[in-house]
């Protein structure tokens, strides 16, 4: 076995925080702050303008169905006009509030043309129910 070796105790010395190097005062130069234009009021609630037909017609009306609310008949236009592009893409919807008894107002939801008898015709061949009014 080696013989032991005789390690001199260490001294320890009180350590002296140093003091931090000066800083020199940095400048900023702030870029002016851009703000968003202040928000526009949104119309709510606001009635969509009435729908005059602009097709010329005979007096003749096909109705496509009605509906407890106009905006019901303006969104089940919007959706069988998309549909049936072909059919109806020329025609202009009226929508007609009539009274009904027990089932208060309702929204008909109707198309002019000249030839009602050949659109209801051609509507039903597509699945779509109709009824040629005056």
């Amino acid at each position: 076995l080696p013989a032991p070796v005789k390690v001199a105790p260490v001294k320890t010395v009180p350590s002296v925080p140093a003091k931090p190097a000066p800083v020199a005062p940095v400048t900023v130069k702030s870029e002016p702050v851009l703000k968003a234009p202040a928000p526009q009021p949104v119309a709510t609630n606001t009635p969509p303008a009435p729908v005059v037909p602009t097709t010329p017609v005979s007096g003749k009306r096909v109705q496509l169905a009605a509906f407890g609310s106009e905006q019901a008949a303006r969104n089940a236009w919007a959706s069988l006009s998309a549909k049936q592009p072909a059919i109806l893409g020329t025609l202009d919807p009226v929508f007609t509030p009539v009274q009904v008894p027990g089932k208060g107002t309702l929204y008909r939801l109707q198309v002019g043309t000249n030839d009602p008898a050949g659109l209801c015709n051609r509507l039903k061949a597509v699945g779509q129910s109709c009824m040629v009014v005056k």
